[in-house]
């Protein structure tokens, strides 16, 4: 929740015109404030935040979006406005509450001149019919959150505002569809019954809910009960789903549906089909936000988003203490959404949230076995007191909840530190986040670099953890703020790169399997596609670490494999060793099998031993390329010297 309080007798606020609006269309609105029974004093005033994604608001130019004027109904009163397009602002008397996070951009209409009583109106135009504003991208309910000053005293705790209880909205309706995506399992056995889901999305990748048509389909081999057509119709909702398939071709396979009124074609995913399959490979998107912090949807339609968009996990991981406050009620709304929402054999909710430490070692998220566990914050309300990842573990170890943390976006400057490495604890972190919305922490000089300030060192990132012994496998999210994982590059506020995928492996679609899988490392990191990769050092699977004695430590020879099939052609697989390309590939197709031979000596190429590792150790990761840009990396494969 916003960091500001509600209070009652301090006015009610509408807005018209109140009809929904398409995304990304135009429109101007007034906002009509009704004082409420503490009247407006001199001095005192309201603020009003234009949701992101609308116009700026601006008082200069009557050519020009955005612009604000004011006028009050009661005679001899005049009105100033003030414009503050900050993000947040600094709340004071609360020593560790560096700012307060608000959902937009922010105008402020003081009365200078004059008092208001009960049942007065102030009138505030935002755009002209002849300069209309901009709407935002992202569907949804858009709120322009009213909040008032009644004497100018800024009393209100943190903000020096008190909110209205009920807000005026109004409601962005996606435009129409003009992609389509084919979501099918990654792998399956020959004569497995699957189901293919297809979803239409508008230009700004909005879920196209009105969108209707014929569509065919056909397959790159005999798929059996694939309907030739399908039709789209508004109980649909811009997503179908087509169930009872199956394949008894092995090898790689697609479905691609065309429109034939545009001739648009969209391929599926790859379809590995295999004689008996080791392993099932899941799609989630372990980091995302909701209006419990800074962003959009509730937990409930955030879930359901990411079900539609093609995932089998999720989690909402929503700020504890970040310019937002996660509140008691909020963390049971959350508990009670994944509960709800949670389906094993179709989609997973892991409980979750973000453990926004600044003081310490940087944002984790933190992620829950069960779905009775506590939230502790890294700060208390007064920000008086803050918590270190080490004490989170110490109340998690006492209160006997098992959790994993998760450290992300290491190279950001704002929301972690130079410290983030020194709170590795290999018991409760398994993996970091790699990659998300904001960009890559691999290693400076890196293919999608971070999109906020950032400082790559060996403090920051992640080929610096690896170097120092910290054995991390790689997941990826989105971090996403616009409410539809598992398919978005908006933020509220700006677009970002595509938000990340994380693939895991292993047997069941359930809580307990996909958090083992992590807890293993046995998962990989992409940048929101569904490449599939899978490499092995000798006998070692992706994840796992091998102790290694005296005389293959001197003599011994590695077998590396890899297999990879991309959705696109792959431009370049690396294989990554300690750090450095000990080989690169260039496969230019979708699908390649590989095998590397590694005889250099472990004793000559190691790693010294460290605080976190204390024997000399070599590892090895893959990073692949496709032709359009995006990314996957493989969790490494750690060989340690064993002890004599």
């Amino acid at each position: 929740m916003i960091l500001e309080e509600t209070a009652t007798g301090i006015g009610v606020a509408r807005i018209s015109p109140s009809q929904n609006v398409r995304a990304g269309g135009k429109g101007f609105w007034t906002i009509e404030y009704v004082v409420g029974e503490k009247g407006l004093q001199k001095g005192g005033g309201i603020r009003i935040t234009i949701p992101h994604g609308f116009s700026t608001p601006q008082i200069s130019y009557e050519d020009a979006p955005g612009l604000v004027q004011a006028d009050s109904s009661r005679k001899n009163t005049k009105l100033r406005i003030i414009l503050n397009e900050k993000l947040c602002h600094s709340a004071k008397g609360y020593p560790g509450v560096d700012w307060i996070t608000y959902h937009g951009k922010n105008l402020v209409v003081r009365l200078i001149q004059g008092q208001l009583i009960k049942g007065d109106v102030i009138r505030i135009s935002y755009g002209t019919s002849a300069f209309p504003n901009n709407v935002q991208y992202f569907a949804g309910e858009a709120e322009f959150t009213v909040a008032v000053d009644p004497d100018g005293s800024c009393r209100g705790p943190y903000t020096g505002f008190y909110r209205l209880q009920e807000q005026p909205t109004i409601r962005v309706e996606p435009g129409k569809a003009t992609r389509l995506k084919v979501i099918a399992p990654s792998i399956i056995e020959k004569g497995e019954i699957f189901s293919l889901r297809l979803t239409a999305y508008d230009r700004f990748i909005n879920r196209a809910v009105d969108y209707e048509g014929e569509l065919t389909l056909e397959s790159s081999s005999n798929i059996k009960n694939l309907p030739k057509e399908i039709h789209f119709s508004p109980e649909d909702e811009g997503s179908k789903l087509i169930t009872g398939l199956s394949c008894s071709t092995v090898g790689t396979q697609f479905i691609t549906a065309t429109d034939p009124v545009n001739s648009q074609s969209f391929v599926s995913n790859p379809i590995k089909v295999q004689e008996r399959k080791k392993y099932n490979l899941y799609w989630g998107d372990p980091h995302f936000h909701t209006r419990f912090s800074d962003g959009l949807a509730t937990p409930s339609d955030a879930y359901n988003s990411a079900r539609i968009n093609g995932l089998d996990f999720a989690a909402v991981t929503d700020h504890d203490f970040a310019g937002t406050y996660l509140s008691d009620n909020e963390w049971e709304a959350i508990k009670g959404a994944t509960a709800r929402m949670t389906i094993p054999g179709e989609f997973i909710a892991l409980l979750a949230y973000e453990f926004s430490d600044r003081s310490y070692g940087g944002d984790r998220n933190i992620y829950f076995l069960s779905n009775k566990a506590m939230l502790t914050r890294c700060m208390n309300k007064s920000g008086t007191e803050t918590l270190s990842p080490n004490e989170l573990r110490k109340e998690l170890e006492k209160e006997g909840i098992e959790a994993i943390t998760i450290p992300h976006h290491p190279v950001s400057k704002c929301c972690s530190t130079d410290r983030v490495w020194d709170f590795y604890d290999p018991k409760y972190e398994p993996v970091v986040e790699i990659y998300s919305c904001w960009g890559n922490s691999e290693q400076e000089n890196c293919a999608r670099p971070f999109i906020l300030p950032s400082k790559y060192t060996e403090n920051r990132t992640v080929q610096g953890a690896l170097k120092k012994g910290l054995r991390y496998g790689f997941i990826a999210g989105s971090d996403g703020h616009g409410g539809s994982p598992g398919y978005t590059n908006w933020l509220r506020h700006q677009k970002v790169y595509m938000g990340g995928y994380t693939a895991v492996k292993c047997q069941k679609l359930d809580r307990e399997d996909i958090y083992k899988a992590m807890r293993n490392r046995h998962c990989y990191a992409t940048t929101g596609v569904r490449i599939i990769l899978d490499f092995w050092v000798d006998d070692a699977e992706m994840g796992d670490q091998v102790m290694v004695g005296q005389q293959k430590w001197e003599h011994g020879k590695r077998v590396i494999n890899i297999e990879v099939i991309g959705e696109k052609p792959i431009t370049k697989v690396e294989l990554i060793r300690n750090n450095k390309v000990f080989k690169e590939f260039e496969p230019h197709s979708q699908e390649g099998q590989l095998e590397v031979v590694d005889n250099d000596k472990l004793s000559d190429i190691a790693f010294s031993p460290t605080k976190f590792i204390s024997a000399p150790f070599v590892f090895y990761y893959i990073r692949v390329h496709q032709v359009d840009g995006n990314m996957a990396w493989s969790s490494p494969v750690w060989l340690i010297r064993k002890a004599d």
